[in-house]
């Protein structure tokens, strides 16, 4: 599932950022926690070009839940975008309430 997020979903919606809004919103709204996990993932290799607001935004509205899967996605989503803008991560993570496998997979390389 995380090749797919990453390197077929995420590629797609590099190469057709207008269709970003549309398509991450079914996906963070959906009931489908596969669907969510494709929200936070899908810039995971977009390095500087990672949009902060569509990533935090996701992260705030699943920061709170119970799945691990959701909770690793938080993590691994924000340790990739640590290792070009690790201020931002070190802020997202002192500033919202997020789970301690979220904090420790998000700090782990900075």
């Amino acid at each position: 599932m995380d090749a797919l997020a990453v390197n077929v979903v995420g590629v797609i919606q590099k190469k057709y950022p207008k269709e970003v809004p549309k398509w991450n919103k079914r996906w963070i709204n959906s009931s489908d926690l596969w669907l969510n996990r494709t929200a936070i993932l899908f810039q995971n290799r977009w390095k500087d070009d990672t949009d902060r607001a569509w990533l935090f935004a996701n992260v705030d509205q699943h920061a709170t839940h119970t799945d691990f899967f959701i909770r690793k996605a938080i993590g691994w989503s924000l340790r990739e975008l640590g290792a070009t803008d690790p201020g931002a991560v070190h802020d997202l993570v002192h500033t919202r309430i997020l789970s301690p496998l979220s904090v420790r997979e998000a700090l782990k390389n900075l």
